[in-house]
């Protein structure tokens, strides 16, 4: 059983104040009520901190982080976060977004996952559960009940592989330990954004648990971080999507190799066996753009590097020919 401690909510805050209080709100209403807030602001324009001062007036379990350190963005702010929870002692942690709702039972559902995988593993493996959410519009109007669906993804139960080329463990979804949190931290130059970083090294190191139902409400507003968008709308050219995707994509697809790189750097230093039988594979991804053309294909075939979907594996497949080689 995980010890009982009260579980870590990382709020990461910029110019929320639209709509944190709706979130602050759904927090109040957890039916799990053993929970401590730690926000850090990233130095807002906006009335966020007023909206945060008010609520740590009258919530005891809030923690407002005064580091001094200005604005460090959306990667840096969760860091921050993250070693804030770690030197505090933090056992289990949640990642939050000032832009969604909690629906009531989430840290609830959550932690008796993660509590029977806990209990199905070995003392001190890496667990990180992540669940589905419904897609809502600014005011809360249902776009579509599963995010994953909307989405085109899918929960893998051998997870690695899959996550080497593509996320689909989104933050504001996830519960995990501490023995992760020790494992994930410092967050290293080439990780692409934290959840992803925390997702692989769960891969690696212990398990990734999917609660198969929505735990909150994914709000839509034209101003998300990442968002959601259906594949179809998202690679119309109609709507002057297409070759702006294109561009950002490639961009990613290279950086997914760094983020290969310093997974196997950090298995490498760790000298976890189980992480080492991996490391031929991430090391084979990581190496990928520095390979021949027809070499990458033959590599993406023999160790079925793929992405999830038909038209997200083409791509994947295209940027692989298209990229040049460095």
């Amino acid at each position: 059983m995980i010890p009982n401690h009260a579980i870590t909510i990382l709020l990461a805050t910029y110019n929320g104040a639209a709509y944190l209080p709706e979130f602050l709100a759904s927090l109040q209403r957890q039916k799990h009520t053993n929970w401590r807030l730690l926000v850090r602001d990233d130095s807002s324009s906006d009335d966020t901190r007023a909206i945060l001062g008010h609520f740590a007036q009258q919530e005891s379990r809030m923690d407002l982080v005064d580091d001094r350190q200005g604005r460090l963005g959306t990667l840096g702010n969760f860091q921050a976060l993250m070693e804030r929870a770690l030197a505090q002692g933090a056992h289990v942690v949640c990642f939050a977004d000032q832009d969604d709702v909690w629906l009531p039972e989430k840290l609830a559902a959550q932690l008796a996952k993660l509590e029977q995988a806990q209990d199905q593993a070995p003392d001190g493996t890496p667990v990180l559960v992540h669940s589905d959410m419904s897609v809502v519009d600014r005011h809360l109007k249902p776009i579509h009940r599963s995010f994953m669906a909307y989405q085109g993804i899918r929960h893998q139960a051998a997870p690695l592989v899959a996550l080497l080329a593509q996320n689909f463990v989104t933050g504001c979804t996830m519960m995990f330990n501490r023995a992760l949190l020790q494992l994930a931290c410092p967050l290293p130059p080439g990780a692409i954004i934290h959840d992803w970083w925390l997702a692989l090294c769960a891969a690696a190191w212990g398990r990734v648990v999917y609660l198969d139902q929505p735990t909150l409400l994914y709000r839509q507003h034209g101003g998300n971080q990442v968002g959601a968008k259906s594949l179809p709308a998202l690679l119309n050219p109609l709507r002057g999507k297409l070759y702006a995707h294109l561009g950002r994509a490639h961009g990613h697809f290279i950086a997914t190799f760094r983020q290969a790189h310093a997974l196997a750097e950090k298995i490498r230093h760790a000298g976890n066996t189980q992480a080492t039988s991996l490391l031929p594979r991430i090391e084979a991804y990581s190496r990928l753009h520095e390979q021949g053309r027809a070499h990458r294909l033959a590599t993406v075939r023999r160790h079925e590097f793929r992405r999830q979907g038909r038209t997200r594996n083409l791509m994947f497949r295209l940027m692989l020919l298209l990229a040049p080689r460095g």
